[in-house]
């Protein structure tokens, strides 16, 4: 079964709702074949392949709820993933994908691995019946209590150990590698008499400078130039 539907991105009250899942809001037409007998030969629960009519990339999707319009609503980074606002897409349930064995994920902000412990279980945890299948080379939404950040999927891997492009993560037991590809070390050692190397701070971010064997008399020195970036 497949139509064309154009994207349309969440309403504040949607976006609430599935900004860090795979989940879709469908037009009210997918009624007639959703939790019937009919889609029992489908995933279950319901599965859609989205594909970009435009270039051919594809999401794999969940069922949040119907929507009156003729448009699929979508999370924020199904959109970036999939084109604009109004694009056509083309929506496709599916019968099955592989179940997934392992994945390696890589957080993309440095912010992760300094306010979140046990890394690995809340990464599994943030996807646990937020996300029903992940796609390689992706960058996903993941809820962390308040806190929300983007996560490359870097690898997956399906049942016979093979690296694949997307999978099934419901009811499996996959395991997790955490991808470090976007940490940085914070922590700058700074020796007596022997100054660091030159540093670049992005934007938004920050470095530590840690001062080792410090004498009560010792200065420290330093220098920042203001002409490459913001101080403060």
């Amino acid at each position: 079964m497949n139509r064309i539907h154009r994207l349309k991105k969440a309403s504040y009250d949607q976006e609430r709702l599935i900004k860090c899942t795979n989940r879709v809001y469908v037009p009210r037409v997918w009624d007639n074949i959703l939790f019937t007998e009919e889609a029992e030969k489908y995933c279950v629960p319901p599965l859609f392949e989205l594909t970009s009519l435009k270039d051919g990339k594809k999401v794999y999707a969940g069922f949040e709820n119907y929507t009156e319009l003729n448009f699929v609503i979508v999370p924020p980074w199904v959109l970036q993933s999939l084109g604009d606002e109004n694009d056509n897409v083309s929506v496709s349930l599916v019968h099955k994908l592989s179940p997934c064995t392992g994945m390696r994920l890589s957080p993309i902000s440095n912010l992760f691995f300094d306010e979140i412990d046990q890394q690995e279980f809340c990464l599994l945890n943030a996807l646990h019946f937020k996300y029903s299948a992940i796609t390689k080379g992706q960058i996903i939404d993941l809820a962390f209590g308040p806190k929300t950040f983007k996560v490359l999927v870097d690898e997956v891997f399906t049942e016979s150990g093979e690296e694949t492009q997307s999978v099934w993560i419901i009811d499996t037991e996959a395991s997790l590698s955490i991808g470090e590809r976007y940490y940085v070390e914070k922590y700058v050692n700074l020796e007596m008499n022997k100054p660091t190397e030159e540093m670049f701070v992005d934007s938004g971010d920050y470095k530590y400078l840690r001062l080792m064997h410090v004498r009560n008399t010792s200065c420290l020195c330093i220098n920042v130039d203001t002409n490459i970036g913001d101080t403060a």
